[in-house]
């Protein structure tokens, strides 16, 4: 009995220790000072948001903490271009810097350009939307999504996986955005590849009527253009059904390309104090209600998603390893153009080129008001069925 006693004494403490409340296992960072980010006046946002959104975004800030912002919009490449540009010209202007190319700062991280995005509602995203050094994290999600018009295929059944999208009774129907402009568009084009190879987006070629830039693609689907599009921004979709057009918004079988809206805050900035309030602000939850207002996943876990879409974590959401695929850099965008435009007609795009352009009153409009009856997202499986977040290799498709 004593030599069980004395095994049995260091295992009652063993399980005390198993048993008792954890430590904090990650420092808090603490809350913005509001009173120096207010004597600062100003922050400077660059976004490829959309503006109804960002000047919303604006406004509720402006509102709440009394700190103006100013926004210069364009492409995640002109973005990271100008900000490039003004550093080699000792004229940086950016306080916090968004883009929906996550790899993208994986070399600004590695040339020490970045400061920690230390907010304390960074801790509260998710591992996957937030950089594992922390110099960034995402308050939203940006999905790629197959869309068609109800009314210009009445006849037949609408492509319910990526692979649909080459049968041949899509020629010439189909409308795909381009690769070669980076952002959604070149990780949707990766993602294809890693899961049917490169042939596959030479089929896609085939059937499309025009490869485009990713800003005109919903608009020409909205206007009837053209009849199915893949790899449309899931929130220009559900924004189209929103206001009453036969946009139908599709869930592939194979699953999503979901890209974290990565923002970030420079170093040298000149409003660093106004700068983290305002990101700490876009993961609040009034902010993530905005996003999802506007057709957004927010990136706050419980946040509500837009009324009718199916939530985030009921989704097979194709992860890339971010970094790794940005690193093929240029000529790994225009090869993946290349292979989409191989069978495809040659076409101009209808929209001028994006220039960007400071916003000196941003948030001034009126926000929109939501439609009564909003359309559901619909999808190929049921959503309990899928699997939840699952990171795609090369040559591997996940299974179904």
């Amino acid at each position: 009995m004593t030599h069980r006693r004395r095994l049995f004494v260091p295992f009652l403490f063993f399980l005390a220790g198993c048993c008792a409340p954890a430590g904090p296992l990650v420092k808090v960072p603490p809350t913005p000072d509001v009173q120096s980010a207010r004597s600062e006046k100003a922050v400077v946002w660059y976004t490829p948001l959309r503006r109804e959104t960002a000047d919303r975004l604006v406004a509720a800030f402006r509102k709440t903490h009394r700190v103006e912002v100013s926004i210069v919009w364009g492409t995640n490449l002109e973005l990271v271009t100008h900000f490039l540009e003004g550093l080699r010209g000792n004229k940086s202007e950016v306080d916090v810097l968004q883009l929906t190319d996550p790899g993208l700062f994986a070399n600004l991280k590695k040339r020490k350009l970045l400061r920690q995005a230390d907010v304390p509602n960074r801790l509260r995203v998710p591992h996957w939307m937030r950089d594992p050094d922390g110099f960034w994290v995402a308050p939203f999600v940006v999905t790629a999504v197959l869309a068609h018009r109800a009314d210009r295929l009445k006849q037949g059944k609408p492509p319910r996986s990526w692979r649909d999208l080459a049968d041949p009774r899509f020629r010439k129907r189909l409308l795909l955005p381009d690769p070669a402009e980076g952002g959604p568009a070149f990780y949707w084009a990766a993602a294809m590849v890693r899961l049917h190879g490169w042939g596959f987006l030479e089929a896609l070629g085939r059937n499309a009527a025009a490869v485009v830039p990713y800003r005109e693609a919903a608009e020409r689907i909205a206007s009837g253009g053209e009849a199915i599009s893949g790899g449309l921004s899931g929130e220009d979709a559900w924004r189209e059904g929103q206001k009453g057009k036969p946009v139908v918004l599709g869930i592939p079988a194979e699953g999503v390309p979901a890209i974290p809206a990565a923002t970030a805050l420079p170093k040298g900035a000149a409003h660093p104090n106004a700068a983290a309030l305002f990101l700490n602000f876009l993961l609040s939850p009034a902010a993530q209600r905005i996003l999802a207002g506007d057709g957004f996943y927010p990136a706050l876990p419980g946040a509500a998603p837009p009324a009718g879409r199916i939530a985030l974590d009921k989704l097979r959401l194709l992860q890339l390893p971010w970094e790794q695929t940005a690193q093929g850099g240029e000529d790994f965008r225009k090869k993946l153009s290349r292979s989409l435009k191989a069978g495809a007609p040659a076409s101009v795009s209808a929209l001028q080129p994006s220039r960007m352009r400071p916003s000196l009153q941003p948030g001034t409009r009126s926000a929109p008001g939501r439609p009564p009856n909003p359309v559901k997202e619909v999808s190929s499986s049921h959503p309990c069925g899928w699997f939840g977040q699952v990171s795609v290799e090369p040559r591997l498709a996940p299974s179904s």
